[in-house]
Formats: C-alpha cells, sequence, structure tokens
C-alpha cells in the first residue's frame, strides 16, 4: 500500500485502507508512510481481529489467528512511548552508511567492488543476493525476531518528542 494515500481518520474514509485486503492475505506492507502517521490508527488491526470494508461489499472481519502480518517503511519517527507502543512494533532501523560513504565521496563500486543491481550485477551477483535474503528468512525461521539496539532510533525519537512531529530518519 502506498503510505504517501493512507487515510488518517474516519472522515477521509480511513474505514477502506485495508479494502483489499482478503482472507487470502498473508502480508501487508504499508510503504513510506507520511511523518505525520499516527500509530494508533491501527491499533486494533495490529493485535486484534482485522475489520476490511471493501467499497461496495459488506465488511468482513478477519480472526487475528489469521490475519496477515503488517510491516510500515518510513523515513520518519513514529511518535508514541509506552508499553501499547512498544509492543506493536518492532523496529528495524537501516543505517546510512552508503550516504555516508557518498559525502566522503567513496562511491559504491569502490566498497563492495561493483555498482549494485545495473547492467554488470550479472547471475552469479544476483544469485548471492538472493541466497543472503534465504539466509535471513532462515534465520527469521530459525530463531524468530531478534531485538536490535536502534541507538539512532531511540536518540532520533527523544528530539522527536522535543522538537515535534516529523523528524526524519536522516
Amino acid at each position: 500500500m502506498d503510505g504517501k494515500r493512507f487515510r488518517k481518520s474516519a472522515e477521509d474514509s480511513s474505514r477502506f485502507n485495508f479494502s483489499n485486503v482478503t482472507h487470502a492475505t498473508e502480508f501487508i506492507l504499508i510503504n513510506d508512510l507520511n511523518p505525520d502517521f499516527d500509530l494508533t490508527s491501527i491499533f486494533s488491526a495490529i493485535t486484534d481481529d482485522m475489520e476490511v470494508e471493501p467499497k461496495g461489499r459488506n465488511k468482513i472481519v478477519i480472526p487475528k489467528e489469521k490475519k496477515a502480518k503488517l510491516a510500515l517503511t518510513t523515513n520518519y519517527i513514529i511518535t508514541g512511548v509506552g508499553g501499547s507502543y512498544e509492543r506493536r512494533q518492532h523496529i528495524v532501523e537501516f543505517g546510512n552508511f552508503f550516504n555516508k560513504a557518498n559525502k566522503k565521496r567513496i562511491q559504491v563500486p569502490k566498497i563492495i567492488g561493483k555498482p549494485l543491481f545495473d547492467s554488470d550485477f550479472n547471475a552469479s551477483d544476483w544469485n548471492g543476493f538472493y541466497l543472503y535474503a534465504i539466509e535471513c528468512v532462515g534465520r527469521y525461521l530459525r530463531e524468530g525476531l531478534r531485538p536490535a539496539e536502534n541507538a539512532n532510533y531511540k536518540d532520533r525519537v527523544v528530539v522527536t518528542a522535543v522538537e515535534g512531529k516529523g523528524g526524519s530518519g536522516g
């Protein structure tokens, strides 16, 4: 789902946010959320049965044991503190290694030996990429979610709380 088009309230037709979700849906990605996204707007969708209201059809309820997993991506801090927020989130912070390298004028090919995902990325490179992804999935299936330190994220949460909503993830 396009996070920029994710509706915030009933007045904005938020009841249709999940209108394409069915009992067969296994994973929902809400990509690139706006800085003012309010996690409380989907609290019940995360932890309870999921109510889905397709346009022009009757509302359906998907039991929490059978509903899709939810993932959100954003470049901003999702504000909110306390147990209600913490138990509904597993933060995965991506670093800014390549941004820092670029600022120092160190190009990706110098770091990894070739450009990522371009015409020089051959079948062997793709196989290595896919193998790494499969290994990550296997580790998740064996070990489950593992807590991360997320030090930069925690610092930005404090800054955002002091300065106001929408602090960029950098």
